[in-house]
């Protein structure tokens, strides 16, 4: 019979801080940053989409469905605080 020793079981090393990715506030179960001049990044923690302002409209870069209500909602705010 196989001997089991679990003082010689050796734990994993921690992940590192940058492979836990973004901490979304889950109470609005989304999570908006702007990377730069009007590029967003928004994500959801499991789906994730790039959207740009211009001054003509939006540009929308890889939303799935899943975020589009989020994105809508994001640039209702934005509108209303320019």
């Amino acid at each position: 019979m196989l001997a089991v020793h679990p003082e010689k079981i050796r734990s994993t090393a921690p992940l590192p801080e940058a492979t836990t990715g973004p901490q979304v506030d889950f109470s609005k179960r989304y999570l908006v940053e702007e990377i730069k001049d009007g590029l967003y990044w928004v994500t959801d923690g499991t789906y994730q989409a790039m959207f740009l302002t211009t001054g003509e409209g939006v540009i929308a870069v890889d939303a799935p469905h899943q975020l589009v209500k989020t994105i809508s909602k994001q640039l209702q705010k934005l509108q209303t605080s320019q």
